[in-house]
């Protein structure tokens, strides 16, 4: 179980608990803010656009094996015209975050609770005649965990990464050394 702050425990204890998911994503050029209820609000600094019925979030769940778990997120009723933007847009890799928002009764964003932090993998498209709906796949930070690693222990690797450590500038030397360290 993820910790809450008194705050959130007292709101999730009352008569009345009122939530909202609040998902930010980092596409190529910009990054959305969007929430599930209705009409833009603000809240963490951000003026987030409601979606309403047209956003759809596939259960987030967690497991004790450490195992990536993704999500999916739908936007349905988009514009033909703007699915070619949509797709240049979407990117491999780039973070996308979800919290639970809890709400006062009067609709203000009191208290939060993160409930899942990824990179987007990829979009599907379903193209209607005149909307289509996105879905984009967002993989667990786990997931990186499971791809084997790229990156050698040698120079020239090291200095792709960071041009001015030259940890590695003996490796080469070393593999073909015949000695025994600490002996004069």
């Amino acid at each position: 179980m993820r910790p809450m702050t008194t705050l959130a425990q007292s709101i999730i204890s009352s008569n009345y608990v009122a939530v909202g998911l609040f998902v930010q994503m980092q596409f190529a050029n910009s990054t959305e803010y969007i929430w599930t209820g209705l009409g833009p609000i603000s809240w963490n600094g951000q003026t987030w656009t409601g979606v309403g019925d047209f956003g759809k979030l596939s259960t987030v769940t967690e497991d004790s094996n450490l195992t990536a778990q993704g999500i999916t997120l739908s936007l349905a009723g988009v514009r033909s015209a703007l699915l070619t933007e949509a797709t240049t847009e979407i990117k491999q890799g780039l973070p996308c975050q979800v919290w639970i928002v809890l709400m006062s009764a009067a609709g203000v964003p009191v208290d939060s609770i993160g409930c899942f932090n990824g990179l987007m993998d990829g979009a599907d498209i379903d193209e209607g005649p005149e909307s289509s709906t996105i879905t984009i796949s967002v993989e667990s930070r786990l997931s990186d965990l499971q791809r084997a690693q790229n990156h050698r222990l040698t120079d020239s690797d090291q200095r792709q990464r960071f041009p001015s450590d030259d940890a590695f500038k003996w490796t080469a030397q070393l593999m073909d050394w015949n000695g025994a360290w600490g002996a004069k």
